[in-house]
């Protein structure tokens, strides 16, 4: 990605030499396509594969707004559109496990897994990383964080029952209190 940053660079788009907003903008756009082309295609694919789970990961820390963009607009505008691709993500990751969710309805009633998308441990962190990234109060108002916090615990609630070797972990992730 950082090469294909700098070829972003030679075409204007930002450089090493580039204010930190152009390289966001530049970072932003890698992200977007990263998620477009490859990742929604392969987790779509193939759901338990957990390689491009951790490449999304990767793009939704490395595509993260820093401090040194200021408070303009501009500044704002990068802030709102990451923002976006965020519930963009969050999105096809609710629709993913519906359709996950579906497939596993329709399976045999004797061996189905009464939790909704059993099969899809990795979409649900991918949701949680999502969800608990977009309650960042420099993202999202406080009604709207209270919301995202609720639906991540969700998503934690339900790899509890479908990862009990993980339990632990999960429960880590949950709110103290």
């Amino acid at each position: 990605l950082e090469s294909r940053l700098a070829a972003y660079g030679s075409s204007g788009s930002g450089s090493d030499g580039a204010s930190p907003m152009d390289r966001y903008n530049a970072i932003l756009s890698l992200a977007r396509e990263e998620w477009e082309n490859i990742l929604l295609n392969a987790v779509f694919t193939e759901p338990d594969d957990q390689t491009p789970w951790w490449y999304h990961r990767f793009i939704v820390s490395w595509a993260k707004p820093t401090d040194d963009l200021g408070s303009d607009d501009f500044g704002n505008e990068l802030v709102d559109e990451y923002e976006s691709l965020l519930f963009e993500m969050a999105d096809s990751l609710r629709e993913l496990l519906e359709v996950e969710k579906e497939n596993d309805m329709s399976g045999n009633a004797e061996t189905k897994d009464e939790s909704k998308g059993a099969k899809c441990k990795w979409a649900y962190i991918g949701l949680h990383l999502v969800l608990s990234t977009l309650s960042d109060p420099d993202l999202t108002d406080e009604q709207e964080a209270v919301e995202l916090r609720k639906e991540a615990e969700e998503c934690l609630a339900e790899l509890i029952k479908i990862d009990p070797n993980r339990r632990e972990r999960y429960q880590n992730f949950l709110p103290r209190g």
